[in-house]
């Protein structure tokens, strides 16, 4: 039994989904049309209604495709076909009075409804794009940035 034990455990450990999943979500995919994929710790997998999303997500929707998602804190981000984003930063935490939110728009389209992190902490929130970074005060409002070739990943950066 104890070797049993610890032969799972190695498993566990040495498991590609083990290694790609971080501890806590900070929304869930509510809508997917057509091919969508994220990036998450250097694998890419097809995303699916109800998956958990996560900081450091990468995601790239397809040719008449497109992904909605909500966040922890109630803001609804849709995006549309050829569109590649990351949610860079993510933090909403009420008892630690930690508000912020990085996402980046390399290209494609971005509906964005603000939740609660713009009531709670206005300026937390930061939309990056090529050419400038937007910080939301509104609670809707859509942002297209548009690409002279195909949509190309981009790997988010950390640190």
């Amino acid at each position: 039994m104890r070797i049993l034990g610890t032969v799972l455990a190695f498993m566990l450990v040495a498991s590609p989904a083990a290694a790609w999943t971080p501890h806590h979500p900070v929304g869930y995919v509510k809508r997917v049309a057509g091919t969508v994929t994220v990036e998450r710790a250097g694998i890419d997998k097809p995303v699916r209604v109800g998956d958990a999303i996560y900081e450091g997500d990468a995601y790239e929707t397809g040719s008449g495709s497109g992904m909605g998602c909500t966040l922890i804190d109630g803001t609804r981000l849709t995006t549309g076909e050829n569109s590649t984003f990351s949610i860079d930063r993510y933090q909403f935490d009420n008892e630690e009075e930690r508000f912020e939110f990085v996402t980046r728009l390399w290209e494609g389209t971005y509906e964005f409804v603000s939740g609660l992190m713009n009531k709670v902490s206005p300026g937390a929130t930061q939309i990056v794009t090529p050419t400038g970074t937007i910080r939301p005060d509104g609670t809707r409002f859509v942002i297209r940035v548009a690409g002279d070739s195909p949509p190309v990943r981009r790997r988010v950066r950390r640190g």
